[in-house]
């Protein structure tokens, strides 16, 4: 029975009215049918000083009903959730349950969807991403990042509505919480501090914007941005955890864990306590498979379907990105078709499961040559560093009004290409070359249209000597 007047957290209205917590959708629908059916307010948070995301209700307009999945905005589409399901009743072994486990090792180790290695290689220092991506040749060491992150996204969602899916129909039973590092070593997980950390990194998060000028999100929505930086990562965790050791009832809860885990575990030794002498270090968020039913097909079908499905919607996101210039207001997209190379090493990296690619052909790759791809790479990432686009060049206009471009002596050594391969085969054929003439653009002046663009993306009314 809901008290007025009384705090309550989105867990706490589950258990009062017997439903079962959710994520994604099916939560958004809990809350909607919980705000449709009180009035309420958010109390103040006394530090600061902001809405918390409990309630407190004020008076009882309807019953409420749990919401089904008919009317929980697409929850019923399970195309994608239902292969990942199938999957983890095959794959998951035995000693995977009951185990609170990060989302990087559910995927990387129990699932062995993931390389823990390639995952995890963009969040390390800079010199470090700089030397992975020089030892396994990827130019830009941006697209790795993002590709990275994109498919963290994408795959943590997957796997949320995949639990949560399996859940509604009775396959497993699961928690999503966190799992805290202490001074000592040993690690508590438990949910029940999900709202907390959630209402502290909003603020932090809001914080580490202003301090940084992150963007135009706000709340959570920049803790993306701000786990790209290994030196932000490293500000906005340490914030969260003196948060947390400020606060004697995070510290109690977290303290009477430990003794639950100790006595379930029937672990001997010391009693492990948390506070003043055995502080919160660190955290991160986990999940917790605690009953799920088993399947004994082949789950190697499944894992390349959820591969093709997870590198398509990571190539649609990374394609879709764009920001605009402070400077001229130009729309500027960091990834085209030119990253195809480096796009395609870190699939080959990161994913354990290959699949049968249907790569869209490239427009302009139908000019050049395959041997010469590697230098339209090069020539995408000294654009990017101008900050301008491919698809804002006018190559027609290029070639009309600069067909005596000079290139500098510093891009001429860049961009240098070998004449005995002009023809994409090395091979001297004057019959071969005169039909290729007609197909190619050459790569003198190609190189001359991308130098342009880069400089003067717009006007194109002069170039620099």
């Amino acid at each position: 029975m809901i008290e007025f007047g009384k705090e309550y957290t989105y867990k706490e209205i589950c258990n009062e009215l017997n439903w079962t917590e959710t994520s994604g959708c099916s939560r958004q629908a809990q809350i909607k049918e919980i705000e449709s059916s009180f009035t309420f307010y958010h109390p103040e948070n006394q530090k600061t000083h902001k809405p918390k995301k409990s309630y407190i209700f004020t008076g009882q307009i309807k019953e409420p009903v749990a919401p089904s999945v008919k009317n929980n905005k697409g929850g019923n589409n399970t195309k994608n959730v239902t292969t990942m399901l199938s999957y983890i009743m095959k794959f998951l072994p035995v000693t995977g349950l009951n185990q609170w486990e990060s989302y990087s090792k559910w995927l990387c180790h129990y699932l062995c969807l993931l390389d823990f290695d390639t995952y995890n290689a963009p969040y390390s220092y800079n010199q470090e991403v700089e030397d992975f991506c020089k030892d396994k040749g990827i130019s830009r060491k941006y697209v790795l990042i993002k590709y990275v992150a994109y498919t963290r996204v994408v795959m943590n969602e997957m796997l949320k509505n995949t639990l949560d899916y399996a859940h509604r129909i009775g396959e497993c039973d699961y928690e999503i919480g966190y799992t805290f590092t202490l001074e000592s070593g040993r690690r508590v997980s438990t949910a029940k501090l999900n709202d907390f950390i959630e209402e502290i990194e909003t603020g932090i998060c809001d914080d580490l914007n202003t301090e940084f000028e992150l963007g135009s999100f706000k709340g959570r929505q920049n803790k993306l941005r701000i786990f790209q930086k290994a030196e932000w990562k490293q500000e906005f965790v340490g914030r969260v955890v003196d948060a947390l050791n400020a606060d004697p009832a995070a510290l109690q809860i977290l303290d009477d864990e430990a003794a639950a885990m100790q006595t379930l575990n029937d672990a001997a030794g010391p009693r492990i306590r948390v506070g003043n002498n055995n502080r919160i270090t660190g955290y991160y968020a986990a999940i917790q498979i605690t009953r799920l039913r088993r399947l004994l097909d082949d789950h190697v079908p499944d894992a390349r379907e959820i591969t093709e499905v997870v590198c398509e919607k990571v190539r649609k996101k990374m394609y879709d990105t764009h920001f605009t210039s402070r400077n001229d207001g130009a729309v500027i997209h960091p990834f085209n078709e030119y990253d195809e190379r480096d796009i395609t090493i870190v699939e080959n990296l990161l994913f354990q499961y290959s699949y049968n690619k249907t790569v869209i052909k490239p427009q302009y790759l139908d000019l050049i040559p395959h041997s010469h791809h590697k230098k339209v790479s090069e020539m995408s990432y000294h654009c990017y560093h101008h900050s301008y686009d491919f698809n804002d060049f006018d190559l027609e206009r290029v070639r009309r009004e600069h067909a005596d471009a000079v290139l500098t002596a510093e891009e001429e050594a860049l961009f240098a290409v070998d004449d005995d391969i002009d023809s994409g085969t090395g091979q001297e054929n004057d019959e071969q070359e005169s039909t290729e003439k007609k197909e190619y653009i050459s790569d003198q002046d190609f190189i001359r249209e991308v130098i342009a663009g880069a400089r003067f993306p717009r006007g194109f009314n002069r170039l620099a000597s």
